[in-house]
């Protein structure tokens, strides 16, 4: 098996550092992120900003970087990997939001085969889509396009949506159709914060403030249908089932 890097130098046929070329770090890349805001959005972030930004090269700059960096280190969540462990043996699985895909190739080297991946079209998601076909690792794919936001039309044992209601216009509208598409007594691993608007990254929406509150996010979390399940090691509940 090839390495990451070399996947990506394949894949987009020029060599890796051109790839990454303006992300230099995490710092730089934030800092370069929120330049890019100043110059093409002079007020609040839109959705139709967000979405060109998550379409443009920068940002699968980004994610290739960011997965090269991150290749050696755990991703899968520790309380996830412990739920699926104890409670599943093949669950149909949906990472929606998969971002740079490594929670997915976590559950893959867990042995399970039923993986779902859903996020907007961007190039990093065609090289999930490459690596997937390169070494058969059977990953089902759905877009999340501008004209369909909620584009799911199955149900999953398993819902895994880490750090994504933070960027999406209508966070309560995208829970509910999560939850909808979940079985009765699945679990949804729900990991999301609505702080630091348009700092650590320009790409949250500002007015998710409102779901700063974390009593209020609960309540609006368990007003799906979905109850407490798992907390992680912090005390925060990362597992939610539906009952």
């Amino acid at each position: 098996m090839s390495s990451l890097r070399e996947d990506i130098e394949e894949f987009m046929g020029v060599p890796y550092d051109e790839v990454v070329k303006h992300v230099v770090n995490a710092k730089d890349n934030a800092e370069y992120r929120k330049k890019l805001w100043e110059e093409k959005v002079p007020g609040e972030v839109t959705r139709e900003h967000i979405w060109q930004y998550y379409m443009s090269d920068q940002y699968a700059a980004y994610l290739f970087w960011h997965a090269v960096q991150k290749q050696n280190e755990p991703v899968m969540p520790q309380i996830l990997a412990n739920v699926l462990d104890m409670y599943f043996t093949q669950p149909r699985i949906l990472d929606f939001g998969c971002g740079n895909g490594m929670i997915a190739l976590g559950l893959k080297n867990m042995k399970f085969d039923d993986i779902t991946l859903a996020d907007i079209p961007h190039r990093y998601n065609r090289f999930l889509k490459f690596i997937s076909d390169k070494y058969n690792l059977g990953f089902k794919f759905i877009p999340v396009e501008t004209w369909n936001e909620y584009p799911l039309d199955q149900k999953y044992d398993v819902i895994i949506c880490n750090e994504v209601l933070e960027h999406v216009r209508e966070p309560e509208v995208t829970l509910l159709h999560l939850t909808e598409h979940l079985e009765q007594l699945g679990y949804l691993y729900l990991s999301t914060f609505f702080n630091d608007m348009n700092g650590h990254d320009p790409s949250h929406l500002v007015k998710n403030k409102v779901y700063q509150d974390i009593d209020k996010w609960s309540g609006i979390v368990e007003g799906t249908g979905l109850k407490k399940a798992f907390q992680d090691e912090n005390g925060v509940w990362k597992i939610w089932q539906k009952t």
